[in-house]
């Protein structure tokens, strides 16, 4: 079985693994390491959405965000990013997709619900407007049994109009991004893998 050492943030707190089973998925990380059980397992094979998480990647000094399947999804990928939870998008008070989901009666029996407000949320944050082509691509990995969708496509269509707090922007990027920048081919080096 491969080892490997990484560090990321997981939503605002600096991880370092140094022994990490290279076979250990975001998923199953998040649900026994972190009792973070708003990222729920569906399929297990990255078709539904349940699982859905944000991971948001620092490039030319600007955060770029990314929904990921996070039952699929291999931990070590993580080394240098970010990964955001559904736990974590609350603060003082709902997160606007939260709300505008909440006021379109986007959801009915909630298992979907996490994953799907992740997909806004990656939507929101990297200010994707919300056409029909937009929200069909951001929603295409979330799949919903009850609603039929167009509560959750309103939710979409109306998020913007609720006010953020920013937090997202408020993170310690300028200390802590910098110790988790990867070195090139740091995965592939053979004294990071044992």
């Amino acid at each position: 079985m491969s080892r490997a050492h990484i560090d990321f943030l997981l939503n605002e707190e600096k991880i370092s693994i140094k022994d990490l089973d290279t076979n250990t998925t975001v998923l199953n990380y998040l649900r026994n390491n972190h009792e973070l059980t708003g990222t729920k397992e569906g399929c297990a094979s990255g078709d539904c959405g349940a699982c859905t998480a944000v991971v948001g990647e620092l490039k030319e000094n600007k955060i770029s965000y990314k929904s990921i399947n996070t039952c699929i999804t291999f931990l070590y990928s993580l080394h240098g990013k970010q990964l955001i939870t559904v736990e974590h998008i609350q603060k003082n008070k709902l997160h606007p997709v939260q709300q505008s989901m909440i006021d379109s009666d986007g959801s009915q029996c909630g298992f979907c619900t996490p994953g799907i407000i992740m997909s806004m949320y990656n939507m929101y944050e990297n200010k994707i407007k919300p056409t029909e082509e937009n929200i069909d691509k951001f929603l295409s990995g979330n799949l919903c049994r009850c609603t039929g969708y167009l509560p959750i496509k309103n939710a979409i269509k109306n998020m913007y109009s609720y006010k953020s707090e920013k937090f997202s922007n408020n993170f310690p990027y300028p200390t802590i991004w910098p110790s988790l920048r990867p070195q090139p081919h740091s995965m592939l080096n053979p004294r990071t893998i044992a």
